[in-house]
């Protein structure tokens, strides 16, 4: 990011997805924050599926403690249904809405004869500012 002259104020996203990290998956969240941040990048956000986080609507916890990074921090990804569903139902689902945003579907199809697309609503805007 600094090679490319991004400025110290950008988002960085720690994405975490591999099963492999579960285990200490805390420690390391913890251990990228602190990284990115004594590289002078203050705007930090975690990605995951509801199923890591702590405070899912599951009815299990995932392992990652939310409280130690604050879920407002956090990016959220969960489909409640496998084909999509309009933008509108989204927003009045408004799942997850204490975390920072929502990836409500994968599956958005936008652009005639392309792949399907991620589709997300920033609840805090610091995806748009």
């Amino acid at each position: 990011a600094k090679r490319l002259g991004l400025p110290n104020s950008i988002l960085m996203i720690n994405d975490i997805e591999e099963e492999k990290s579960r285990i200490n998956v805390n420690a390391n969240m913890q251990a990228w924050e602190t990284e990115m941040k004594g590289l002078g990048y203050q705007n930090l956000m975690h990605y995951a599926g509801a199923s890591w986080i702590d405070v899912n609507g599951l009815g299990y916890a995932g392992p990652i403690q939310t409280s130690n990074f604050g879920i407002s921090n956090f990016w959220i990804a969960q489909y409640p249904y496998i084909n999509g569903m309009p933008t509108d139902q989204a927003r009045r689902m408004a799942m997850h809405i204490s975390a920072a945003a929502w990836q409500f579907t994968s599956r958005a199809n936008l652009l005639r004869d392309r792949p399907f697309f991620d589709m997300n609503i920033d609840y805090t805007g610091r995806f748009t500012q």
